[in-house]
């Protein structure tokens, strides 16, 4: 009795554990079964930040080896007034499944605005803390 007790138990756990991972597989599959990455967009301040191209490359390093295709918007020219790189970083934004943001994003304003389009959006979002090394 004790063991049917343990079998059954198992076999829920296993049963739960295989509809998380169906579900978990059908969102990197579309539905003739090719591979459908997931898509990131990082968010984080980049006016007088010197740094902000390494600090949103690690980023995008980390997150691509996870296996996300990432947009990346440090890797715009520079020269450009805010107003011009706003309505691009939107666009990039917006087929991204899952939105990022660095640390300082609170201290910026397009990081702000970024954030308002994916929560109206409803996309996943996560904070990056920079890779532990």
């Amino acid at each position: 009795m004790k063991n049917d007790n343990l079998l059954l138990k198992l076999l829920k756990d296993y049963r739960e554990a295989l509809i998380e991972l169906t579900t978990e597989y059908s969102n990197f599959y579309n539905e003739d079964g090719c591979d459908k990455m997931k898509k990131l967009y990082i968010s984080g301040k980049i006016t007088g930040v010197e740094n902000y191209k390494e600090l949103f490359d690690e980023a995008e390093k980390y997150y691509t080896g996870i296996g996300y295709a990432v947009m990346n918007p440090a890797i715009l020219p520079e020269g450009f007034e805010w107003d011009d790189y706003m309505p691009i970083c939107l666009e990039m934004l917006k087929p991204c499944d899952v939105f990022a943001l660095l640390d300082g994003w609170q201290n910026s304003p397009g990081a702000k605005c970024e954030l308002k389009l994916a929560l109206e959006d409803n996309k996943k979002i996560v904070l990056y803390q920079g890779v532990i090394r």
